[in-house]
């Protein structure tokens, strides 16, 4: 019974997170209007959490294996709140911005960490089971996220960062109480400040020039790009021959650890184009001329369909395998992208929808395994670090996913036509790249890989391996 609670407040610490992501993104326009912000610097109220949680997923995550996931997850867990009250009762957009990059710091502590407790809780049989609750959690937030950011309308923009904190105090209790205390799985893992410090430049300018690509030019664009390249190379550099690397090779030369994190990047790409899209498109005159509000509620022909298929997609993982389930989700978002495409934008909401319902109902059967084959393929000791990675490649995809879809097009006809190609492709050629990576099977596990200390499961790399291949 105590790993099922583990489980439940490790998923809970995670909704927190990725609930109010979800809402801020609904609620950062109106925001905006009372603040007198221009389009940029609202952006900016969405994008500041998400480079800063990206930046600093990575460290966290190994922060964890260092001291403990569950002192790192409780930290987070007050910095997000910290910075949701910043927001709550700013007045100007650099408070703000500054109360949202808490919060990004706040979440690159709990996401990673909350993802590796809810692996390490559970014996291996029944890790797939465990992660797809972690994933159904988070994917709630996709479904309820735009409601609760539908808030600010009747009831002010700081209403939704208000909410946040008995969320967040609830799962802070949760994690006190249901979380026990364990080693932690790498005590003596050293600390790299320079080579720290380059990723996080490096993933800073890269997801700066994919958001600030519509607004700077090519030129500037391209200027940040090359910034990014040279701080990720200057970091391969630094961490070349160092006993400690920030990402160790031996978890980026594992395949099936990088097909899972490939099938993280893509799914969420498709994930939150699929949002963005529906969302500019619901509202424009082809779609309706909907409210912010109504919008949200059309969306959940995709969140619903999200939420309830990664409830399932754990348990299909543990009896078939991760290949089927990712396979078969990224052939739903195939034949929903392709359905789009061929209604055009001109055809009825009620012809669209169904067609937004298969592709929400193919994330969601995929996004969970996908998790489950990277974390699962991580060495031993080495679970926290590879959820940091992991979650590193979700916001990638997140990133990409905005950015891509917003240069599609200048009509919300053209972002629709545009991005049930990319969807498609990304379907079919990713899916296919996932596939042949995962399809690689890890060593047999040795004793050693089992166990560190009394009660305390550790990832065994081939045991797990076995499990969910």
């Amino acid at each position: 019974m105590h790993e099922h609670r583990a489980v439940a407040a490790a998923s809970a610490a995670a909704t927190v997170v990725s609930l109010n992501v979800i809402a801020a993104t609904t609620a950062a326009p109106e925001l905006g209007r009372d603040l007198g912000l221009s389009l940029e610097t609202t952006q900016w109220v969405v994008n500041a959490t998400t480079v800063a949680c990206a930046a600093l997923v990575i460290p966290a995550g190994r922060l964890g294996d260092r001291i403990g996931g569950r002192t790192v997850l409780l930290g987070g867990l007050l910095l997000f709140a910290v910075g949701c009250a910043i927001v709550a009762l700013g007045a100007d957009a650099p408070v703000v911005i500054a109360g949202r990059a808490l919060q990004g710091i706040g979440g690159a502590a709990v996401v990673p960490s909350s993802l590796a407790i809810a692996g390490t809780s559970v014996p291996a049989a029944r890790r797939p089971a465990a992660v797809g609750v972690w994933s159904a959690s988070v994917g709630a937030s996709f479904a309820f996220g735009p409601l609760v950011g539908g808030l600010a309308g009747p009831w002010g923009w700081a209403a939704v960062w208000w909410i946040e904190l008995p969320v967040a105090a609830v799962a802070f209790g949760l994690v006190l109480a249901w979380i026990p205390r364990r080693p932690p799985a790498r005590p003596g893992l050293g600390v790299d400040p320079a080579g720290t410090a380059l990723l996080a430049a490096a993933i800073v300018a890269a997801i700066t020039a994919l958001v600030q690509a519509d607004v700077w030019g090519w030129a500037a664009t391209v200027g940040v790009a090359a910034a990014a390249l040279a701080c990720a190379a200057g970091c391969v550099a630094v961490e070349r021959g160092r006993p400690d690397p920030v990402v160790s090779g031996q978890l980026l030369r594992r395949r099936r650890f990088a097909g899972g994190a490939l099938g993280t990047l893509i799914v969420k790409w498709i994930n939150l184009g699929t949002f963005f899209t529906l969302s500019v498109y619901l509202q424009a005159p082809a779609g309706g001329a909907r409210t912010v509000g109504e919008a949200a509620v059309w969306q959940l022909c995709v969140s619903v369909p999200l939420f309830v298929l990664s409830l399932v997609a754990g348990r299909v993982t543990a009896r078939y395998g991760a290949g089927r389930p990712i396979g078969a989700g990224l052939a739903l978002v195939a034949v929903g992208a392709v359905a789009v495409l061929v209604a055009g934008a001109g055809a009825e909401t009620a012809v669209l929808l169904p067609a937004f319902a298969l592709i929400g109902a193919g994330i969601g059967l995929a996004n969970a395994p996908c998790s489950t084959v990277a974390i699962s393929a991580a060495p031993a000791g080495h679970t926290g670090e590879a959820s940091g990675a992991l979650n590193l490649a979700l916001y990638l995809g997140s990133a990409i996913g905005i950015a891509t879809t917003a240069a599609l097009g200048v009509t919300p006809d053209a972002i629709l036509r545009g991005w049930a190609v990319v969807a498609a492709a990304l379907a079919v050629l990713g899916g296919a790249a996932v596939l042949a990576l995962i399809a690689t099977r890890g060593p047999r596990p040795s004793a050693a890989h089992v166990a560190v200390a009394p009660g305390t499961v550790v990832h065994a790399a081939g045991g797990v391996d076995e499990a969910v291949t």
